[in-house]
């Protein structure tokens, strides 16, 4: 009986789901940056050597609060860029951080002037 049953064909679903997962961690995916003792950093992420910080930030046109992530200048090693998270989070305390959203295109520019 066994020998009439039919072969199961083997799922090319799972193989592309790894690969694709694979390529999403790769070159362009977002990581998250661990310290000296291996654990990770709450809010501080690591993509193509460039260290991120993931605030949420209220918006001050609309008062909604959007989760953004903030590129962080000039850190070479975990460490500066945890003391840049601990700054930016000072800041957005003290309603000091820089404004951080995306400038209008130029024709909404030209109507709103």
């Amino acid at each position: 009986m066994k020998g009439n049953a039919s072969q199961s064909k083997p799922s090319s679903s799972s193989s592309t789901q790894r690969s694709h997962n694979k390529s999403r961690q790769g070159r362009g995916g977002y990581q998250r940056a661990y310290d000296e003792r291996k654990r990770p950093v709450r809010s501080l992420w690591v993509r193509n050597g460039r260290y991120y910080a993931q605030l949420s930030i209220e918006d001050p046109d609309t008062g909604a609060k959007k989760t953004r992530r903030v590129p962080l200048e000039g850190c070479r090693t975990t460490a500066e860029a945890r003391a840049q998270l601990d700054k930016l989070k000072v800041q957005r305390a003290s309603r000091e951080l820089p404004l951080l959203k995306r400038a209008p295109k130029f024709m909404d520019y030209v109507e709103t002037y």
